[in-house]
C-alpha cells in the first residue's frame, strides 16, 4: 500500500518498512529510514539523525508528509522494491567523513574501501615518521588512483592530507564525470583530477594528469612518477557474478566488478604497470 499524503512521518516510516519487508527487502528498516528522509528533504550526513529528531520531538511528531513528499516516497519505494541500491535512490552517500554524489552504474563506495583508505593513511604516516617528513601537514605526495569510480579513495586521501594531489583514471566516462563533480563539490578540484583512460591507455600516453606537477597534459614520453599507486580494482571471478545480490548484479557496472575468469585480470595489469608509474621511493596499495 502507498503512504497517504496525510500520514505523519512516524506513520510513513512504519508503512514504508512494512511494505519493503513484504517485497523481500533484506534492509527494509534502513531503506525505509533513508527513503523517508530523502522524501521529506533531509539530506547529508545528519539526514537520519534529523529524521529521528522529527519523529520524537513533540513539536514535529505530528508532521505530515504532504502530497509532494508522499508522491516522491511512493516512487522511491517502487524503485527500492526492485532492489535498486539505496545509495542510488537518494543520490549521495557518506564515505570517510565526506558526502559524495552517487549514481548508477558507478560503484557505490563501500565500508571496506574506507578501511583501505585508513590503511593507506596509516602507511603514509608511518613512512613519513621514518623519513622525518612530518607527514599529515603539507608534505607533497602524488597519488594515482586506478579505477577511480566516484573518486572516493582519491578524494578521501586528498581531503585527509593537505599535501596530497591525486590523478584518478577510469575507462568509464560516467565515472570520470561523477568523480570530477565530487571534487568540485568538495572544493578539491585544485588537487584532484580524473582522466578518462584505461590503465593501458594512460601508460601509453605517458600520463596526462595536470595536478601535482610532473607529467602535465600532453606529455608524450614516459608516465609521470607517482609516490603512491592505489586501487580497488575489479576482483570478482566471472563464475561468481551470477550469485551477487541484485543491488550489485543488476545495477552496478559489470566492468568495475568482474576481474575476469579468476578475478585477477586488472590486478595483474596494475602489478605490471606499477614499476613504470612509481618514482624510486614510491609504492602501491
Amino acid at each position: 500500500s502507498t503512504v497517504p499524503a496525510d500520514a505523519t512521518v512516524r506513520e510513513a516510516l512504519a508503512t514504508a518498512e512494512t511494505n519493503l519487508q513484504a517485497c523481500g527487502d533484506p534492509e527494509a528498516g534502513a531503506a525505509a529510514r533513508h527513503l523517508v528522509a530523502c522524501a521529506v528533504g533531509e539530506t547529508g550526513p545528519q539526514s537520519l539523525s534529523n529524521l529521528q529528531a522529527r519523529v520524537v520531538a513533540s513539536g514535529h511528531a505530528d508532521d505530515v508528509l504532504g502530497a509532494e513528499a508522499a508522491a516522491q516516497l511512493a516512487e522511491l519505494m517502487r524503485r527500492r522494491s526492485a532492489r535498486e541500491p539505496i545509495q542510488y535512490l537518494i543520490g549521495e552517500w557518506d564515505f570517510h567523513m565526506l558526502t559524495l554524489k552517487v549514481r548508477p552504474p558507478i560503484l557505490v563506495p563501500r565500508p571496506e574501501t574506507e578501511e583501505l583508505v585508513e590503511y593507506i593513511l596509516a602507511e603514509l604516516r608511518t613512512e613519513g615518521q621514518r623519513l622525518g617528513l612530518g607527514l599529515g601537514t603539507t608534505t607533497p605526495i602524488r597519488i594515482l588512483d586506478i579505477g577511480a569510480g566516484s573518486g572516493a579513495i582519491g578524494l578521501a586521501l586528498v581531503a585527509a592530507l593537505p599535501g596530497v594531489t591525486c590523478v584518478g583514471i577510469d575507462p568509464n566516462m560516467e565515472a570520470v564525470v561523477l568523480a570530477s563533480e565530487n571534487a568540485a563539490m568538495l572544493g578539491l578540484e585544485d588537487r584532484y583530477e580524473c582522466v578518462h583512460a584505461s590503465l593501458e591507455e594512460f601508460v601509453s600516453r605517458g600520463g596526462d594528469g595536470d595536478v601535482g606537477g610532473s607529467g602535465g597534459k600532453g606529455a608524450t614520453s614516459t608516465a609521470p612518477a607517482f609516490d603512491l599507486v592505489v586501487s580497488n580494482p575489479p576482483y570478482i571471478p566471472r563464475p561468481d557474478m551470477a550469485a551477487l545480490e541484485p543491488e550489485v548484479r543488476v545495477y552496478e557496472d559489470d566492468a568495475a566488478l568482474c576481474g575476469g575468469t579468476d578475478g585477477l585480470d586488472i590486478v595483474r595489469q596494475i602489478l605490471d604497470a606499477a614499476p613504470g608509474l612509481l618514482g624510486r621511493d614510491g609504492r602501491g596499495e
